[in-house]
């Protein structure tokens, strides 16, 4: 069998090939043709451009040669009678030839000299008063000789800058005289009058166009000439921040003075050239754009060099505060800021032009803003002749506020950076330590920690001014606000007088101010501006009655009630209790429930119904609405802009000045306003506070609510002491619309999470009311969203734990009370919530009889409590002045097992309160106010120490001389018969106390009796508290509140409630007569005996706050054969059948 051979007509070894292959392949290869021509031509270009440079820098050399041997050995035999031209073509032609690439090198160094013999040649041109001599008669030559000199001017000023910035920058004698011929040269070419070769009034004024638009080219060189970068340079080289003999800065030699000075003149002349006197429209429109560049340049190079004001001879400093250029300054701030965020930025500037070495200069990491602020502040005032402060003449406020407020905001920027590196370095080193197992100390501080707490130390010095009392003065001078005050107040122009600044202005500027400097504080130490604003005679009168005309608030409230005052005496305190008069529009009725309104918040009414029948009685008021203040309910976001800053800052200066205000002061005196106005203040606060926190937007609001609530708080704790408030006051904003207890539970937990992360936005609005406000709920029903907490917390518990009663069982001796619970449950630490089954001890050893179905546990607690708390154990005293209130006695840390067992009884305490068991006792507000880790008053110290108090009172208000008192800012303690001294302050034993820091002396000793002196005992205690109780829980209430939650109602209990809440067992029912004689008696009773029989049966005198259906175990009546029958572990009267 034979086959057919193909054959291949393309022949036997062709290779087969698709064409988009052969597509690929061909444009491959023209891609490799393309690179290596244009790799040719790229070789031949840099081969061109070198051969280019090379034959340049060859001709440079020779040049420069000849330029040496001309000026060496022809010129000055020519000299004498050399024209301007020919100094153009034989000196600068070559000279600028071999220089014009400066601007690209590292320096001028190698060319020193022969700056210095061109700079010196043209000097004595310029001073000739030849014009065919002098060069600048060249400006008014031919077209071709104008534009020569115009085009070699440049260069020249642009090379004296270079020759300004070597000879600043390196310390030798000879490149001194560089910087100074340099100085030269610019102040010469850039001032007409210096020109002497002109004589004809056209030729002056002509000269005097050519000198502007040379001014005009400098300030809009975008780079081509460095002079402001160039002076920057100067002036941080020449005139160093280094101090001897103290403080007195190193004076400048003369040259150097010379230099300095000279070289600020030419800096300010372009910001100084006037329009006027020229016939061209268009050059002076020109004109004024290149005076906004040159400002621009000279804020952003020279007043951002650190400390100028420091830096510089008084001599120099006048010609910086000049109108002319100061406000010039102030309003290019307010385009320029943007870019203030790179530090340096003068040699930012300069990199582009110079590459130098310079020095180091003697500030590191220093924001550009800060800088600028310190020294506009600095600038812009000066002394009188009577040796006050002012600001500078002619000071253009607005621009300085605008100005100043931009500032600030990029300066607070860069201490927060501060700040964030701080922290991050912080936990670097901590986990460097961690790593190499080494001991982290956080008092070493690294070298740029140190500098950074330099910085902010200077920073506040300089910053000073704004905290001074002519500072204000002077912007409320120029302020649209009048202010009603007696003659030793800050003194307004009238209304008449048409007002430059609004106070919203002012505001907004101390609102700024107070922010950065608490960046720049340390906490717990006064910040001068609220010092400032809270003590300026009459200002906080003044921006209240701006706010109060501007919204209207007196008018919301419409006050116009009579009130008077009924004192009365609870827990200790005198209380002002505001009640109304009758008069035409109340009627009897409303006045009686008024008074039992009133009684059941003071604790009087105990029954469950006395919250709805408090409510009931408050909303029937026709007058409570005026306190749910109407221009107010709308929040934050329904008050104007520039009320909001005014009332920010009203905020956070009162709320500064409550701190210290006395009770003399608030209530007698009533300083700064009345207690009408007061109450005004704070209904309007109140208001505005709940709406704010309602609302969906309160998350831009937050520095108005921050400062808001604090003052709020302020005011409504000294309620809480000493009333001058009705109680519908602060109950008002939040009459109706109040969630279901359970839902208000929960939500306060979920506020508490997002106010740490300060998101205001992730929880229910009535959540951050009961974290931040919870007073404008009513009382009782927060004990019933306290309660919730605990019912929550109690069934968490029983999930994790599983089901069935806990297994702690404690046995105790009734005569070692209190050494057996502390004992065995001192180490329980928070499981002490969970149940705890009690058996006695009799005096031989044996268990008493009984089971502990909740009797016994509170007998237990109460007993405990009793002993444990008895002044007479020594952990807890009592003043007779404060009606046997408890507070730690100050030797209780210095006991043996001191601070332990005041720990374990804050678990006591806890427990009480977590099974809502009544303890027959109350603490003393002060302790209560430290628990709830809330501020103290001054006055309150009148509980703790009255004689101090009275001292002390005495001393703040003392008219002489304080240095005759012969105190200093120690404190002598006196514990087990030794005597210490303490220092309130550093250095304490060496400051004596005069006029001028007394206020400092008063609440400085007020502070350590209060605070420090107590602190650990209240850590202790607390700490045990909050193993049962979250402090978070307890914020809900005041101190006479949680003293309530404590021992119950006080003084009195409803016997229908109690009634209406009794079991009945054994045969007894409601209808039973002697069950009927026994309520009749009962009813008969005084307060004091009804009080004694429910200490009887329950162990405490004080009813339950929600009444007694929430009395565990249930109050009992129970009918016996036997009268003497053995009591058992409930509430029972034991009710004989033969009775």
């Amino acid at each position: 069998m034979s086959s057919n051979n193909k054959v291949s007509l393309r022949g036997a070894s062709a290779k087969e090939i698709t064409r988009d292959a052969l597509l690929q392949k061909a444009t491959i290869q023209r891609n490799i043709r393309n690179e290596a021509r244009r790799a040719a031509s790229a070789a031949q270009l840099i081969q061109r451009v070198w051969r280019g440079y090379h034959s340049v820098c060859e001709a440079e050399i020779a040049i420069r040669s000849e330029w040496d041997a001309y000026v060496a050995k022809e010129w000055p035999v020519y000299q004498s009678t050399a024209t301007a031209q020919t100094l153009t073509d034989c000196i600068l032609r070559p000279f600028l030839f071999f220089t014009r690439r400066y601007h690209q090198k590292e320096n001028v160094r190698g060319d020193s000299d022969r700056f210095v013999i061109c700079f010196t040649i043209l000097l004595q041109s310029i001073n000739m008063a030849d014009p065919l001599k002098n060069y600048c008669g060249l400006s008014t030559g031919s077209k071709d000789q104008q534009s020569t000199w115009r085009c070699q001017v440049h260069r020249l000023l642009r090379l004296s800058c270079l020759g300004l910035v070597e000879g600043s920058a390196r310390h030798h004698s000879d490149l001194l005289k560089l910087a100074s011929l340099s100085v030269r040269m610019l102040v010469a070419l850039t001032d007409s009058n210096m020109w002497i070769c002109f004589h004809k009034e056209d030729d002056k004024a002509h000269v005097k166009l050519v000198v502007c638009e040379l001014l005009e080219w400098t300030a809009e060189g975008n780079g081509k000439i460095p002079l402001y970068p160039a002076v920057a340079v100067c002036i941080e080289q020449m005139c160093p921040l280094k101090r001897e003999d103290g403080d007195r800065p190193v004076p400048l030699q003369k040259e150097k003075l010379l230099i300095v000075a000279s070289a600020i003149t030419v800096a300010l002349r372009p910001l100084q050239q006037t329009p006027v006197e020229m016939d061209i429209n268009r050059l002076g429109q020109r004109l004024s754009s290149a005076k906004r560049k040159a400002s621009e340049d000279f804020c952003s190079c020279v007043l951002t060099i650190p400390y100028i004001v420091q830096r510089l001879p008084a001599a120099i400093l006048p010609a910086l505060q000049h109108p002319s250029v100061l406000s010039l300054c102030l309003e290019a701030f307010e385009t320029l800021i943007p870019h203030l965020t790179t530090a340096d930025i003068s040699y930012h500037y300069f990199k582009t032009i110079s590459q130098q070495v310079l020095l180091v200069p003697d500030y590191v990491n220093t924001s550009p803003s800060a800088a600028a602020l310190t020294n506009i502040v600095a600038l812009s005032k000066c002394p009188t002749v009577n040796g006050s402060t002012k600001f500078v003449d002619a000071l253009s406020i607005d621009a300085y506020l605008k100005a100043v407020c931009s500032l600030l905001d990029q300066s607070l920027s860069w201490l927060k950076s501060l700040q964030t590196d701080s922290a991050e370095n912080e936990q670097d080193d901590i986990h460097d330590c961690l790593v190499h197992k080494t001991r982290y100390c956080k008092c070493e501080k690294s070298p740029e920690a140190l500098f950074q707490a330099d910085a902010r130390l200077q920073m506040l010095k300089d910053l000073e001014p704004l905290c001074q009392l002519w500072h204000l003065r002077q912007l409320l001078d120029q302020s649209c606000g009048k202010c009603n005050s007696e003659a030793d107040h800050i003194n307004l122009k009238s209304d008449t007088i048409t007002a430059t600044l609004k106070l919203s202005d002012i505001a907004m500027l101390y609102l700024k101010v107070s922010t950065v400097f608490k960046s720049l504080h340390e906490e717990r130490i006064p910040c001068p501006v609220l010092n400032l604003l809270a003590f300026a005679p009459g200002f906080l009168c003044q921006l209240w009655g701006w706010l109060d005309d501007v919204l209207g608030l007196s008018q919301c409230c419409n006050e116009k009630a009579n009130y008077k005052t009924a004192e009365t005496k609870e827990t200790g305190t005198h209380l002002d209790r505001l009640v109304p008069q009758k008069d035409e529009r109340m009627s009897g009725s409303l006045s009686s429930r008024w008074a039992s309104a009133v009684s059941k918040i003071k604790g009087k009414g105990s029954c469950s119904e006395a919250m709805d029948s408090n409510i009931k009685a408050i909303e029937e008021d026709r007058n409570a609405n005026i306190w749910n203040i109407e221009r107010m309910r709308s929040g934050p976001m329904g008050i104007p802009k520039e009320a909001l800053r005014v009332l920010t800052l009203f905020c956070a200066a009162y709320g500064h000045l409550l701190m210290i205000l006395d009770d003399e002061e608030f209530y007698e005196r009533q300083v700064p306003f009345t207690l009408k106005q007061q109450r005004v203040i704070a209904a309007s606060l109140n208001t505005l506070v709940y709406n704010g926190l309602l609302s969906a937007s309160k998350q831009k609001s937050l520095p108005l609510l921050d400062v808001t609530i604090k003052c709020l708080n302020s005011l409504y704790g000294r309620d809480c002491r000493r009333s001058f408030c009705f109680v519908n006051l602060w109950l008002a904003p939040a009459f109706v619309n109040r969630p279901p207890i359970p839902a208000a539970a929960r939500a306060h937990e979920v506020a508490l999470a997002s106010i740490r992360t300060r998101d205001y936005s992730q929880a229910p609005a009535i959540g951050y009311v009961l974290a931040l406000i919870p007073h404008v709920i009513p009382f009782e029903e927060r004990v019933q969203i306290f309660r919730e907490f605990v019912r929550s917390d109690k069934m968490a518990r029983k999930m994790v734990m599983g089901p069935g009663p806990a297994s702690i069982t404690v046995a105790v001796r009734r005569d070692h009370l209190v050494e057996d619970a502390f004992a065995q449950l001192n180490v329980l630490g928070s499981s002490l919530k969970s149940g705890i089954n009690v058996s006695f001890v009799n005096e031989l050893g044996l268990s008493e009889a009984g089971l502990d179905y909740g009797g016994l546990f509170k007998e237990f607690l109460t007993d405990l409590a009793k002993a444990a708390f008895d002044p007479g154990y020594g952990l807890f005293a009592q003043r007779e002045t404060d009606e046997g209130l408890l507070f730690p006695h100050a030797a209780a840390g210095k006991l043996q097992h001191g601070l332990q067992m005041l720990e374990f009884l804050g678990r006591i305490v806890g427990k009480a309160i977590y099974e809502g068991i009544l303890l027959d006792f109350s603490f003393s507000h002060v302790f209560i106010w430290k628990l709830l880790g809330r501020y103290v008053f001054f006055d309150e110290l009148s509980a703790l120490d009255p004689e101090l108090h009275q001292n002390l009172m005495y001393l703040k208000h003392y008219e002489g001389d304080a240095m005759d008192l012969a105190l200093d800012f120690t404190v002598t303690e006196e514990l087990f018969g030794k005597r210490k001294i303490v220092e309130l302050k550093p250095g304490g034993a060496q400051i004596q106390v005069t006029n001028e820091n007394k206020l400092q002396y008063v609440y400085a000793m007020a502070d350590y009796k209060l605070n420090k002196q107590m602190q650990p005992l209240i850590s202790a205690f607390s700490g045990g508290l909050s193993d049962i109780i979250s402090p978070a829980w307890l914020s809900l209430f005041n101190a006479r509140e949680l003293n309530q939650l404590i021992s119950g109602g006080e003084h009195d209990f409803d016997v229908d409630d109690l009634k209406a809440n009794t079991k009945y067992t054994g045969g007894f029912t409601e209808t039973s007569r002697t069950i009927k004689q026994f309520w009749e008696v009962l009813r008969e009773f005084e307060p004091g005996e009804r009080c004694a029989l429910l200490k009887f049966v329950t162990s405490c005198s004080r009813a339950p706050l929600l009444g007694f259906k929430h009395l565990q175990p249930a109050f009992t009546i129970h009918k016996v054969l036997n009268f003497w029958a053995s009591m058992s572990p409930f509430f029972l009267i034991f009710w004989s059948a033969y009775l």
